[in-house]
């Protein structure tokens, strides 16, 4: 009896999200060849969803929102299901800007079962979640992110992975969560589908001066035209004043006291390069997302190199050396002193927990130097005689 060799039956959730990437990786402007931008470490996955009852066809399904404030994500656009979460004490977190919110992260599985493990292959996930009951160095993939590198019945397995550039085919998104026209304007949004690294450091927001929505321009790290007037006061060349966002939680931003619109954004990323995004926002209280018409081009290998020789070089300070100690101690912290730890925290670090040190380390042997020096400008036993002279008086009519 012969046995036929039959092919694996492909679900239509599998089937559908094998079609979106096939027409993803057939788009445009596609970064193709992502650049690592870190060594891969070792860690554990475990994965979340998967099919719904009843429910097989993933073009009816939307991700729920993550901690990161991109809210639902439509599976049908890029990252698709190739989602994960990552815990809040992870290095990535603690190091990279938004918490992470949007990194690009490569997997592969690296299980010593061989049972474990689908192929050798690696599968690229994107970070827009939190996951509370990980470990530092454990992900928590979806599902069909989880089962191209391993089998689901094993529920967790040992990975490796590495930040890499993102590669979405689309323009960045910007999703506008709240808009209050009133009480002098409020508006809270995200950037989502961000190219390259990912890394948003500065969102800044001033009020258009065309209507050409959809408009972009890019501009490289070295940017010079503006003055230094204007670069304090936040004007560009054409006397646009443009008012910084806050990050204020995962990769969520907010600004008060809006000007009229429409609104340009103007998007920063950890490279220094710097994308403004035209008309992107054009009528005040409006909500939902809109389309940036702009995005970030492929790292090049001299700009990281540019990126890393810009890095402050820390050099160890011996802890006998006096010559980086400062001649008095700050005698007041400036009023933002809490503020600036909390938002710039590797500036921060290296700024002032050296001077903490020096202040309690030179305070104190001040102290003690001149307490030592007292009894030899003045000395207590001939202050003593000099001040009561009746022990002398009594000591000569005893014999």
């Amino acid at each position: 009896m012969m046995l036929r060799s039959r092919a694996p039956k492909l679900s239509g959730s599998r089937l559908g999200l094998l079609l979106a990437i096939l027409a993803w990786r057939c788009s445009a402007d596609l970064i193709i060849n992502p650049m690592p931008l870190s060594e891969f470490v070792n860690g554990t996955s475990i994965f979340w969803g998967g099919p719904q009852d009843g429910q097989d066809d993933p073009f009816e399904m939307r991700l729920p929102p993550g901690a990161c404030g991109y809210g639902e994500m439509d599976s049908k656009m890029w990252p698709f299901y190739l989602v994960t979460g990552i815990s809040a004490s992870s290095p990535l977190v603690q190091q990279r800007p938004l918490a992470s919110c949007g990194t690009c992260l490569e997997v592969k599985c690296v299980s010593t079962d061989p049972k474990v493990c689908v192929g050798t292959g690696t599968v690229t996930v994107v970070v827009t979640d939190e996951c509370p009951s990980c470990a530092p160095y454990e992900l928590n993939m979806h599902a069909f992110a989880f089962e191209q590198i391993a089998r689901l019945e094993y529920g967790k397995t040992a990975i490796q992975y590495r930040q890499v550039e993102c590669s979405p085919a689309d323009n960045i998104t910007v999703r506008v969560d709240s808009f209050r026209v009133v009480q002098g304007g409020w508006i809270r949004l995200s950037i989502k589908g961000v190219a390259s690294d990912a890394g948003i450091v500065s969102v800044e927001l001033a009020r258009s001066l065309t209507a050409a929505v959809g408009s972009n321009s890019t501009v490289g790290a070295a940017d010079a035209t503006q003055t230094a007037a204007q670069a304090a006061s936040g004007a560009d060349a054409s006397g646009r004043v443009w008012k910084p966002m806050e990050n204020t939680y995962g990769a969520e931003w907010e600004l008060s006291a809006l000007p009229s619109p429409p609104y340009d954004l103007r998007i920063t990323d950890k490279f220094g390069r710097k994308l403004v995004l035209t008309g992107v926002i054009a009528k005040a209280g409006q909500t939902g997302e809109f389309p940036g018409g702009g995005q970030f081009p492929a790292l090049t290998a001299a700009t990281v190199s540019a990126y890393k020789s810009s890095l402050p070089i820390e050099v160890p300070v011996a802890a006998n050396s006096t010559a980086s100690l400062p001649t008095r101690p700050p005698t007041s912290p400036p009023a933002n002193a809490t503020k600036l730890a909390a938002t710039t925290k590797p500036t921060v670090t290296a700024a002032t927990a050296a001077p903490a040190t020096v202040s309690a380390a030179t305070t104190k042997p001040a102290a003690a130097t001149t307490t030592a020096a007292t009894p030899a400008v003045t000395p207590k036993p001939a202050v003593t005689a000099a001040a009561t002279p009746k022990p002398a008086t009594t000591a000569a009519p005893t014999p």
